[in-house]
Order: C-alpha cells, then sequence, then structure tokens
C-alpha cells in the first residue's frame, strides 16, 4: 500500500468547532472528495482510488499522467439523498462528465472499506471516467458496464492487487433470476434494457443487466481468441450495422448460441482472475479540509448544481 502524506487545514476555529464538524474536503492529485465521513475513510478511499488508478494503466500499458480536471467525488448517506443530488432513483452511485470537470457521487451508507460494495462502485464510477476520458471507442451499454464490473472486483494486497475475482453479489442475482434475452442484452448500445424509475421490476432489471454484462466480460476476458473477436465486433459496428448483427458475424455464433455458452461458463465456476505486482508506488499526498457548515452546504449545492444545473 501506498505512503500517505497528509496537510490538515481548518476551516472554523477551536478545538470544540473541529470536533463538532461533519464534513471534510480530502484532495489529491486526482481526486477531489467531499463527504459527512470520518477522516479515515475519506483518505482510505483517494488511497484506493489512487491505487486503483495506477492499476488500470499498468494493465492497459498507458502511461499514468494526471488528470487534466480533478475529478469531484461527493459522499452522501443514502439513496434517497443521491436522487436529491442528481435526480437519479434507488441509485448507489452516479458519474457524469460536466463543462467543470468529471464528478461523481457515491452513497457512504456502509462505509468504503476497500473489499466492500461501496468500494466497487466508486471503482466502476470512476473506470467510467476512464473509458471516457482516454478511449476513444463507443463501447455499448453491456460492455460499458460489463467491464467496469470486472475491474471493480480490484484489490489490493500489499505491492500487489487483483483482477477479476468473481463477483458473489452477480451470482447470487444469476441463480435467482431471470437472465435477459441476449438478443436484448448486446443489442443494448445507448440504452439500458430495464425499466425507468425505481420499482421492484427496475431494480431487478437493473441487477440482472450488471450481472450478465459483467458474466459476459468476464468470459471474454478469460477465453482466449475472445479479444480479437471483440475488437472485430467493434469495427464492424464502427462501420454502421447494428449490434447484434455485428457480434454474428465477429463471434461466429448467435446471441442465443453465446447465452448458452456463457451459461455453461457460469456453471462450471472456474473464474480465472489476474495478480499482478504494482509497479507504480509513489506516496500519495493528501490535503484534508474540515469544513464549516457554511462550506458544506456550498459544496452539496455546488454537487447539485453539477448533476441538474439547479
Amino acid at each position: 500500500m501506498r505512503a500517505i502524506l497528509l496537510t490538515i487545514i481548518l476551516m472554523c476555529f477551536g478545538v470544540s468547532q473541529m470536533s463538532a464538524a461533519k464534513t471534510i474536503e480530502v484532495k489529491s492529485e486526482n481526486f477531489i472528495l467531499v463527504g459527512d465521513i470520518s477522516k479515515s475513510s475519506a483518505t482510505g478511499l483517494v488511497e484506493d482510488l489512487e491505487e486503483y488508478r495506477s492499476a488500470i494503466f499498468q494493465i492497459f500499458r498507458a502511461t499514468p499522467g494526471p488528470e487534466k480536471i480533478p475529478v469531484r467525488i461527493y459522499t452522501l448517506k443514502s439513496s434517497e439523498e443521491i436522487e436529491k443530488v442528481t435526480g437519479m432513483a434507488k441509485s448507489a452511485g452516479v458519474y457524469t462528465i460536466t463543462p467543470d470537470g468529471p464528478v461523481f457521487v457515491l452513497s457512504s451508507k456502509s462505509g468504503f472499506k476497500s473489499d466492500n460494495r461501496a468500494a466497487k462502485i466508486a471503482y466502476h464510477e470512476y473506470t467510467h471516467h476512464l473509458m471516457a476520458q482516454f478511449t476513444s471507442q463507443k463501447y455499448p451499454r453491456w460492455y460499458n458496464e460489463g467491464i467496469a464490473e470486472y475491474l471493480a472486483t480490484f484489490k489490493a494486497r500489499k505491492k500487489k492487487f487483483q483482477i477479476g475475482i468473481p463477483d458473489t453479489d452477480h451470482r447470487y442475482i444469476l441463480d435467482r433470476t431471470s437472465w435477459f434475452p441476449m438478443d436484448t442484452l448486446i443489442g443494448s448500445v445507448r440504452r439500458y434494457p430495464f425499466l425507468n424509475g425505481g420499482g421492484a421490476a427496475m431494480q431487478r432489471g437493473r441487477a440482472m443487466f450488471y450481472a450478465q454484462s459483467w458474466l459476459a466480460v468476464h468470459y471474454l476476458q478469460s477465453t482466449p481468441g475472445m479479444g480479437k473477436k471483440f475488437g472485430q465486433y467493434m469495427k464492424i459496428m464502427k462501420s454502421g450495422v447494428k449490434s447484434v448483427e455485428a457480434f454474428e458475424t465477429a463471434f461466429g455464433m448467435t446471441p442465443d448460441e453465446f447465452g448458452k455458452v456463457l451459461r455453461t461458463y457460469y456453471k462450471a465456476n472456474r473464474y480465472n482472475y489476474a495478480t499482478v505486482e504494482l509497479t507504480d508506488k509513489s506516496e500519495v499526498e493528501m490535503q484534508i479540509t474540515v469544513l464549516d457548515a457554511n462550506e458544506a452546504a456550498k459544496r452539496r449545492a455546488e454537487a447539485k448544481y453539477l448533476f441538474t444545473g439547479g
């Protein structure tokens, strides 16, 4: 794990006021986090994200230059608060790109330990940012969400990290919920196939879409020759061919046949994952600011403005 250098700044006066403060801001080279969470949770999440960022650049053999505009992260206590700020119902994390730079919000309800669901959501949302900013490809929804879920299983272990560990939440959903027809999944290019709103049907649909997308990408990442075929699929789609037809041409099978392959892969329960030594071991410098009530309110208003314009 990287070393951490901390600088603490107080925007309130006196020890009693400091202890009463509820909101802190943590800045690193690539992130600015604001939230009503403990200092250890905030600095731990920022450190984990910096380490995750280095690992992803290492996986894709890219030079990890700094963000042009640091990614802003706002943590809120519940999905209800996230909905008030972003307009997105029943969500534990939302990412968007704005004229003022990239921003996402996260639920801090369960904390941000490196192995819990909240941390995975943080990695997932940041993956969307990396793919939007550092690749020129316009990936279909099923792949975009699947690769984010695949990479979000990231776990750091001392000076090594692991990618591709089976996701127990997704396995639970795949075991107990009806799968989307595979032509529906593969046909999800710009839109999601589940209903909008916050009802139970939407929640089940969202969970299954993410689970199936994760499984599809895990199979593609773990099976020799699939990477080349996926590249052909993207090239054919770029020429104007619809997703399902492009998939059949590139992979030599229909979506239904691919679905049978995925079910066999899933039932075998033999998932490959990679353990890699982290080459970038530089220090993470952070500046911590304890915000007073007025500054905290400004940050919350700022988050809402960035997502909704008001």
